[in-house]
């Protein structure tokens, strides 16, 4: 059976060194989340739910901007499609 995807699923060299360099840059995420938990005390699960509820606002305003959009990229179609392509390159 063939595959009809229609995505384009190829990346660039240079994409893919963005990507590592993305994976390393960004890594230092998982060190915050300890620093925050330490200087919160006892307060920490507290403030873990109350991120966990301000989090979830975004994911509710990405998965209802992707219900308008057909294409893939994500943020960079909304905002194109929205505001035009000027804002869709910027945003990307």
């Amino acid at each position: 059976m063939e595959n009809h995807d229609p995505l384009d699923r190829d990346i660039s060299r240079l994409g893919f060194a963005a990507i590592a360099l993305n994976g390393v840059i960004g890594a230092g995420i998982f060190a915050l989340p300890a620093v925050a938990a330490a200087r919160s005390g006892n307060f920490s699960p507290w403030l873990f739910l109350f991120c966990a509820v301000l989090i979830m606002t975004v994911v509710l305003c990405f998965s209802r901007a992707a219900s308008f959009v057909t294409q893939t990229g994500g943020p960079i179609q909304y905002a194109g499609q929205a505001f035009g392509p000027f804002a869709g390159f910027q945003t990307g």
